[in-house]
């Protein structure tokens, strides 16, 4: 009995200290992609992205896409590491580890080809309006002081793993990509 009970704890240690450590590379890999992003590193950050999608988009357009954001004339971008992590279950589908997870993070953004000082309280409405149906209700704040919009993004992000869950890759789940997405990531993932 005793030592039946010794067992029961040694596999739930190990299966907890496993449960962790996925999870653990999980952060890591997603912090050290959103610090590349930040930095401005694409082809780093590229390195952590899900490679099937380069079957429907060159890598060369995924990086002009994101240089494309950061070169945007009179937008101001200030990133920053996720603030937290919602990380499913890990599901095994054809020899691919995939997990669903919810990311947090915040950014403050400032659009200075409008003096939100001097404009009427129709366009501080009209953007507020727009960011918030891309972010939802609440998660866009205008600070008048500072002249940025705080923005909390929530995002559905689906990471895979071809090596025994030790490396990640990851896809962020937008609507618009919907399609192409379900060609790449089984339908028990997505939904």
């Amino acid at each position: 009995m005793k030592k039946t009970l010794s067992f029961c704890f040694l596999l739930l240690t190990f299966v907890t200290m496993n449960a962790q450590s996925f999870q653990q590379n999980i952060k890591r890999d997603y912090i050290a992609y959103t610090q590349f992003v930040i930095e401005k590193k694409f082809d780093q950050a590229l390195e952590y992205t899900d490679p099937r999608i380069f079957e429907f988009y060159s890598r060369e357009q995924f990086k002009s896409a994101m240089e494309a954001i950061f070169a945007t004339e009179g937008l101001e971008l200030k990133l920053t590491l996720p603030n937290s992590f919602k990380i499913g279950e890990i599901k095994n589908i054809d020899k691919i580890d995939y997990v669903k997870m919810n990311v947090v993070s915040f950014y403050e953004m400032k659009i200075a080809e409008i003096d939100f000082d001097n404009a009427d309280e129709e366009t501080l409405k009209y953007v507020l309006t727009a960011l918030e149906e891309q972010y939802g209700d609440g998660n866009v704040v205008f600070d008048k002081e500072t002249q940025f919009f705080k923005i909390t993004d929530n995002s559905e992000v689906v990471g895979s793993s071809l090596d025994n869950k030790m490396t990640w890759k990851f896809l962020v789940i937008d609507p618009n990509l919907k399609s192409i997405l379900g060609k790449i990531i089984p339908k028990e993932v997505l939904n």
